[in-house]
């Protein structure tokens, strides 16, 4: 049976102030609230950069509060809430891990991989709409090329700048890096082709493709915000004025000062 999505703001305290945040804004109805998607090879620490990239949005005075990242484990918690239990899709494309997957979970009723990520792709496309979101990974890109507000970014690197990203991280030695690095990027590809019939090789899906070896995380944030300001000038320009509002206690200022 098909598992429709609910959003329930109470499952995480993050979740609940973007969801008071964004009903707000639903006032602006002109107003094309941006989403910004992140797709990466293995080892681009991708997660570091939509860490640093959340937190710059909020502090700047285009984008002040209220931007929200979801990833593998806000989405975790959404499919928990909803009662799909027992499906961890990385392990779910060993077989081996797979089945001691089902084994974990045969006190619960057992949800099916494509099940689960039918509830992901409605739980994905929602926060991507709605806007304010940085979605991490899980075929995001694919999910919402047709979403306007949607700015992709892919995160690439040589394959031996992505290996010692991973040494370093988890103390491996060389060998062992590269084959953990080999291994994850395929169960990705895997993952992806397998619930999407396509693969994230194209570049011609992406607004940005940038290799991280060459740039530090705050390089890269600084040009993603660049991007969504160009992008979405009026977005910027109405969210200003509301920030100008609060921090100076609904003092007369129009929007068309901050132009």
């Amino acid at each position: 049976m098909k598992k429709e999505f609910v959003f329930n703001p109470e499952l995480d305290e993050k979740m609940a102030a973007w969801h008071q945040f964004t009903k707000e804004q639903e006032k602006q109805k002109n107003t094309m609230r941006p989403c910004v998607t992140i797709s990466r090879q293995f080892g681009c620490q991708a997660h570091e950069v939509a860490k640093d990239l959340e937190k710059q949005l909020q502090n700047t005075i285009a984008f002040p509060q209220n931007w929200l990242t979801l990833d593998s484990d806000l989405l975790q918690k959404l499919t928990q809430d909803a009662g799909l239990t027992g499906v961890n899709f990385e392990n779910e494309l060993n077989p081996v891990f797979g089945s001691f997957s089902k084994m974990l979970f045969t006190r619960k009723q057992y949800s099916k991989p494509h099940e689960v990520y039918c509830y992901l792709k409605q739980a994905i496309r929602y926060f991507a709409s709605t806007g304010y979101c940085i979605i991490l990974g899980r075929g995001g890109v694919l999910l919402t090329q047709d979403l306007p507000n949607c700015l992709h970014v892919r995160l690439v690197a040589p394959l031996e700048d992505r290996v010692q990203i991973i040494m370093n991280k988890y103390n491996m030695k060389e060998a062992e890096a590269s084959t953990y690095v080999v291994k994850h990027e395929n169960q990705r590809n895997q993952f992806i082709y397998r619930f999407n019939q396509t693969s994230l090789d194209s570049p011609h899906l992406f607004h940005l493709v940038i290799n991280t070896a060459k740039h530090h995380s705050e390089e890269i944030v600084d040009v993603i915000e660049d991007y969504i300001r160009r992008k979405f000038p009026e977005s910027i320009q109405q969210r200003s004025y509301l920030w100008a509002l609060s921090q100076d206690g609904f003092r007369e200022t129009s929007p068309q000062a901050f132009a």
